[in-house]
């Protein structure tokens, strides 16, 4: 079916098409001279017009997975690693159509596909993560032609690979009479439950007290 006439610039041509439904469309392309003969025909061209987003799939950041000791395992939103190359784990609902990928985005911007690791589970490993960021993760299926199905959930990991502080004891207070106050260093006290004050914590630190004494 003849569809229009091509804008000849030099040796190139151009000529823009107005598809009205999906589907496949197959080009070719002929001289016609001023008496109305055309030449051979060029070579088929196809593309498939599809404007549809996928429907089928959803997809969803279930967990990651750290693989730096000391801390191993599947984690969920929201938790601190030292993993600069976390693996997201995705689950996949519905089973997807021919051309179909699942999208990562870190941040609002595509970085790459998941790869099935078997049924309805997807990974992706990011990395050079940067100590002290926080991330934020969505998938959504991709068809072949770009369209995008429905964002999945945020998933947020922060990364910390920067060793604790080291604390300071700065005091240890006796509250039983009838010598109470501030204890120095090697002090005898009858106080069962002394306070220990410090500082040098990080916010939102997990201060652990030990006896060195085993006792």
């Amino acid at each position: 079916v003849e569809i229009g006439t091509a804008t000849v610039t030099g040796t190139s041509w151009s000529f823009t098409d107005q598809l009205l439904a999906d589907g496949s469309y197959t080009y070719t392309a002929v001289v016609r001279n001023n008496v109305g003969v055309e030449g051979a025909a060029s070579g088929d061209y196809t593309i498939t017009l599809d404007t549809q987003a996928p429907t089928a799939s959803s997809s969803i950041i279930i967990s990651y997975t750290d693989n730096v000791a000391p801390q191993e395992g599947e984690f969920a939103s929201g938790s601190v690693t030292n993993d600069t190359s976390p693996s997201l784990n995705i689950i996949v609902t519905g089973s997807l159509a021919i051309g179909e990928v699942v999208a990562v985005y870190r941040d609002g911007v595509k970085i790459g596909y998941a790869d099935l690791i078997g049924g309805d589970q997807y990974q992706f490993t990011d990395s050079a993560l940067k100590d002290g960021r926080s991330y934020d993760y969505t998938t959504r299926v991709e068809d072949a032609a770009g369209n995008l199905g429905a964002q999945s959930d945020v998933f947020t990991v922060i990364i910390d690979t920067t060793a604790p502080n080291v604390l300071r004891i700065d005091s240890v207070i006796d509250d039983v009479e009838f010598i109470t106050g501030e204890l120095s260093p090697g002090d005898y006290t009858n106080d069962r439950h002394p306070t220990v004050n410090g500082s040098g914590a990080e916010a939102h630190a997990l201060i652990i007290l030990k006896d060195t004494n085993g006792q």
